[in-house]
Order: C-alpha cells, then sequence, then structure tokens
C-alpha cells in the first residue's frame, strides 16, 4: 500500500510539474505611441470631421436652393396674373432671379471639389450670393403686393 501511495504521489507531484511549467502566451507586443502617429490620428479625424461638415453644409444649402425653386415656381404664376403694365417687367427680374438661383447651383457644386482655405473661401462667397438672391426675391415679390 505504501508503494502505491509513493506511485501517487509521485504521478501527483508530476502533474503538477507539467502544469505548472507551461507557459501562458504572451500578449502581443504592442506598438509605442509616437508623436508621429498621435499627430497622423488626430489629423485623420478632423480630416473625418471637416468632410462631414462639408457635407451637412451642402445639404442645407441644396435645401434652400430647392425652397428658392418653388418660391420662384409660384412667383412666376403670380407674374402671370399680375397687371400687364408690370409684367414684361417682373418677367425680366424673375429671369434674372433664375440666373442667380443658376449661380449660386454653380458655386455649390464648385464647393464640392475645393478644400481647406479655399473652401471657407468659396463658402463665403456662395453665402453671398444666397443672400443675395434672398434679398432680390424678396424686393420683386413686394412690387407683386
Amino acid at each position: 500500500m505504501r508503494k502505491f501511495a509513493w506511485l501517487a504521489l509521485a504521478v501527483f507531484c508530476l502533474a503538477l510539474a507539467v502544469s505548472c511549467s507551461k507557459k501562458e502566451e504572451p500578449a502581443p507586443a504592442k506598438t509605442p505611441v509616437t508623436g508621429e502617429k498621435v499627430k497622423k490620428e488626430a489629423g485623420e479625424a478632423a480630416l473625418a470631421y471637416s468632410e462631414q461638415e462639408k457635407e451637412e453644409y451642402q445639404k442645407k444649402i441644396r435645401a434652400q436652393l430647392d425652397e428658392m425653386r418653388k418660391k420662384l415656381a409660384e412667383l412666376q404664376a403670380r407674374i402671370e396674373e399680375a397687371k400687364p403694365e408690370i409684367q414684361a417687367r417682373l418677367r425680366e427680374e424673375w429671369q434674372a432671379l433664375e440666373k442667380q438661383r443658376d449661380a449660386v447651383q454653380k458655386k455649390l457644386e464648385e464647393l464640392k471639389a475645393a478644400t481647406g482655405k479655399a473652401w471657407e473661401e468659396m463658402r463665403q462667397g456662395l453665402e453671398k450670393a444666397l443672400k443675395d438672391l434672398g434679398s432680390a426675391y424678396q424686393r420683386t415679390e413686394k412690387e407683386l403686393d
């Protein structure tokens, strides 16, 4: 019986030694964080944000142009119902408004390709053109009232 106990103890110790000697898989080596890597990631994040901001701005302007297109269609219908003595002049003003709207649409298309400082300058020009279009529309609309 003693031999059996010694044999059992030896097997147990051997099993314990084998299980303890297994090495755990080392964690994958982490690449060190460098200033260059941080700058690159920050630049990529800023670029992604900038692109998202541009897309949202372009959507906003497209919506304003769509609204202006509707207003101009309504204005054209009202001009046709206006007094004959002012219809010719109002039609000319309406055509000028259509040209202004087309110019704003063209600026929006050009804005899509712009980047950096050029984008900001073009955005400001687009804002001004859109504001001028709205003012011209209001002046023409007042003449109909």
